[in-house]
């Protein structure tokens, strides 16, 4: 199969994916608006990054060029992210701790720390092992984790 075609049947997989609901979310269900918008971004790149955990865990075939694909995903939400949290913006809904709203420089590194890692990752793993591309991918979850530690709550705690 020729790396076009892989690549768009991936695509495909990846679309079918990211296009389930997830039930039971209340904090999702009462969302409208930026909030919605920030949360559909959050899910693809969420989507992205299960994608390449599954193929590091060896869960799904390891395919370097669907993983540079998935890296790229990430990279292009992340550069959305600082306009989503706009300073006194709605929160109803919203996993988001408030004080996300008053520190937008902050977010704005963040979101630019993640999208690099993602950039990086997505270069390495084109033609890369899984050796060279776990720490990338590491990469891109701790700079996640960074933000949603500081600025999200939990999910049980509306």
């Amino acid at each position: 199969m020729s790396i076009f075609k892989k690549a768009s049947w991936i695509g495909g997989v990846l679309a079918v994916v990211l296009s389930v609901p997830v039930p039971g979310v209340v904090a999702q269900e009462k969302a409208s608006g930026i909030v919605k918008d920030r949360q559909d971004v959050m899910k693809v790149m969420g989507g992205a990054m299960k994608q390449i955990g599954m193929m590091m865990k060896g869960i799904a075939s390891f395919d370097g060029a669907a993983i540079s694909q998935a890296a790229m995903v990430i990279n292009q939400n992340s550069a959305k992210l600082d306009k989503l949290f706009p300073k006194g913006g709605d929160q109803t809904g919203s996993y988001a701790k408030p004080e996300i709203l008053e520190n937008p420089a902050e977010v704005k590194a963040l979101a630019m720390a993640t999208g690099k890692a993602a950039e990086k990752l997505s270069e390495v793993a084109f033609d890369g092992s899984k050796a060279e591309i776990l720490p990338m991918f590491f990469g891109v979850g701790k700079s996640c984790k960074a933000c949603h530690t500081k600025y999200r709550r939990a999910k049980d705690n509306q």
